[in-house]
């Protein structure tokens, strides 16, 4: 008989101290209430195995909140019936953590978690429990009959991995066999069906290039003084509002104000700095001119997307890889007498959802979009009284 062999969880984690409990599995054994799942960043415990959501934000590399929720299937208190199929829910999900050879992605536990809710919602409904459900053909054909794309792509894995792990860890033999050859059939016909969106033409990706570029460079012309207006708004809290809203403001906050030290307003600003002009006649497509702080801001998020798509046609980076860059982000090295450019970034493509780091070529005119965003990313660090900061962490 097996006794008491050790499972290590199968989690990434930045540093020791947040790794949860290791488990002393034996034939029939499950986790006590209080095992602890997850630790916070400083050590402390985050969820323990009787809770009913499970905070792994801590593992989550997306800087993101990462919750596990066993009882978002129902309303109101839960019944016993309802309390039954969490526990065991609960178990499936431990199982994927501690007894896989490998651990899963953050975004595939949460996919995990979410169709065991969906399950468990359908075992309910046809009152039975999930080991029938698991165990009989029929039940997930049935279920299969919804062809969600959550279904289809989190469900058959799901399956496997329990089939690979054992009825002896589980409690109870899983479907296998032909049930498994069908779920690989359905998947593969949604494969098929699926596709991705056509190329762009590439007249329309020429265009879409030129706009861009001329926007920045336009801004580029700009940037320096745009900074210093927006820094003297920060600055003082009255600067660039009209009088009258300098007066409603400078009571709310205590602040003496008359006529006499009225702060410049936005138009006095930009006119200050030869901005004015441009501002009337240069909205960049927003379809309004900037003429108050509300404005600005729109402006300047315009600008800042507008560097993300250059980004993107210049390097062939995905969304979240650009926008997960950190601020010292680019490399300038020399081979063949020429110049060329690199992109330091994590991609988590292809690596079970953990991110590694990665390299992309782009060109001048990738790094032109960086170095508009590292400008306006200053001026908030400065405000905020903080530095960009240099780190060979990935997960930084």
């Amino acid at each position: 008989m097996i006794n008491n062999i050790l499972y290590e969880p199968k989690i990434i984690a930045h540093t020791s101290n947040v790794m949860p409990d290791s488990f002393a599995w034996s034939p029939g054994s499950r986790p006590s209430d209080n095992f602890i799942i997850s630790r916070k960043p400083d050590g402390s415990i985050a969820s323990v195995y009787s809770d009913n959501i499970w905070d792994m934000s801590t593992y989550e590399y997306k800087e993101n909140s990462l919750v596990l929720v066993f009882d978002g299937w129902f309303y109101g208190a839960p019944t016993n019936e309802q309390l039954s199929i969490i526990d065991e829910i609960k178990w499936v999900m431990f199982i994927f953590i501690w007894f896989r050879r490998n651990p899963l992605g953050t975004g595939s536990l949460y996919a995990r978690c979410l169709i065991l809710r969906k399950v468990a919602s359908y075992i309910e409904s046809k009152t039975i429990s999930l080991e029938q459900f698991f165990c009989e053909p029929r039940y997930i054909l049935d279920f299969m009959q919804d062809r969600s794309a959550i279904n289809i792509t989190v469900l058959p894995p799901l399956l496997y991995d329990l089939v690979r792990i054992g009825s002896e860890v589980l409690g109870y033999k899983v479907i296998g066999g032909n049930t498994l050859k069908q779920l690989r059939l359905i998947r593969s016909e949604y494969s098929l069906d699926f596709r991705q969106h056509p190329l762009i033409p590439s007249r329309i990706y020429i265009l879409f290039m030129q706009q861009f570029n001329e926007e920045l460079n336009s801004f580029e012309l700009i940037a320096d003084r745009v900074m210093k207006l927006v820094r003297d708004c920060t600055l003082d809290p009255l600067n660039g509002m009209t009088h009258s809203s300098q007066y409603r403001k400078a009571k709310k906050i205590g602040i003496d104000w008359t006529t006499n030290n009225a702060r410049p307003t936005f138009s006095q600003l930009a006119n200050h700095y030869g901005l004015e002009c441009h501002f009337k006649l240069r909205n960049f497509n927003t379809g309004s001119t900037v003429n108050s702080i509300h404005t600005l801001t729109g402006f300047l998020v315009r600008i800042l997307y507008t560097c993300k798509h250059v980004i993107h046609l210049y390097s062939g980076m995905r969304h979240t890889e650009v926008t997960k860059l950190p601020f010292h982000c680019f490399e300038i090295f020399r081979t063949n007498g020429k110049d060329h450019y690199r992109i330091i970034g994590r991609t988590s493509k292809l690596n079970r959802g953990i991110p590694t780091r990665a390299a992309w070529v782009t060109s001048v005119e990738g790094i032109k979009a960086i170095k508009i965003v590292q400008k306006i990313a200053l001026l908030v660090y400065r405000t905020i009284g903080d530095c960009p900061k240099k780190s060979s962490n990935i997960s930084q």
